[in-house]
């Protein structure tokens, strides 16, 4: 999926006062909660559509309600994160590896068919920016005292 960004104001005050290394190690926290805030509201789905032959989990129904066609990867069981804290750099990632990922939680390539109903990359970001923000600003503002 595409990268969605947040940019926090204030690194360079942690990193003038701590170095780099240590910077990246101080704000490392914030970091694991800003993705695991994004990984949670991923992972939800909304309710099934009215008239729906697919049942999640499983696949495509026929009328009588018998799965016929296995085809779900459990998009919301294959969701990850992962952070990454280097001496230069502070990366939190959030991913699925489901195929059909993009086209139903991506802002980018969301089928149609999805759009309104799930919550997109683009859609967690901005659910979760002020919280995120806010973090990061809590972090950096403990760091400096």
């Amino acid at each position: 999926m595409p990268n969605v960004e947040i940019t926090v104001a204030g690194v360079d005050r942690i990193v003038a006062k701590l170095g780099k290394v240590e910077s990246m190690r101080q704000l490392a926290p914030a970091m694991r909660r800003a993705v695991l805030r994004l990984q949670r509201d991923l992972q939800e789905y909304p309710p099934v559509r009215p008239g729906s032959r697919y049942v999640r989990g499983k696949g495509w129904a026929d009328a009588n309600g018998v799965v016929t066609r296995l085809t779900s990867e459990k998009l919301g069981q294959r969701w990850t994160t992962k952070v990454t804290v280097s001496s230069t750099e502070l990366v939190g990632r959030v991913g699925n590896n489901a195929s059909y990922a993009p086209f139903v939680q991506s802002r980018q390539f969301q089928a149609r068919v999805h759009q309104g109903r799930w919550l997109t990359d683009a859609g967690a970001m901005n659910r979760n920016a002020d919280a995120i923000v806010r973090d990061f600003e809590t972090a950096i503002s403990d760091a400096v005292k």
